[in-house]
């Protein structure tokens, strides 16, 4: 099935911004499919499913909450959570 990062095209465009130059762009080898265009779905299913961690409605109240090493059962690395919506904004 196409992955669901690259949607099959195999890259993806990184933007490469340095302070006093032009911002530039680089093509690089999906890291979700290696450049293949494809995944299994047990892949796609896992991807989805880290995606749907990450808030996705813009944090309108601008507010965070910071979540400790080891406390959460959803990613053990210390993050910052959405008030809105509940879902990881930054992680470490």
């Amino acid at each position: 099935m196409k992955c669901p990062q690259c949607k099959g095209s195999k890259t993806l465009n990184v933007a490469i911004s340095e302070k006093g130059k032009e911002d530039n762009t680089l093509e690089v080898p999906c890291p979700t499919c290696e450049g293949s265009g494809q995944v299994t779905k047990e892949e796609a299913d896992s991807w989805n499913d880290a995606m749907n961690l990450w808030c996705s409605c813009g944090n309108p109240s601008k507010n965070t909450q910071y979540i400790p090493d080891n406390v959460s059962s959803v990613c053990n690395k210390h993050h910052w959570v959405c008030d809105d919506c509940g879902k990881i904004v930054q992680v470490g």
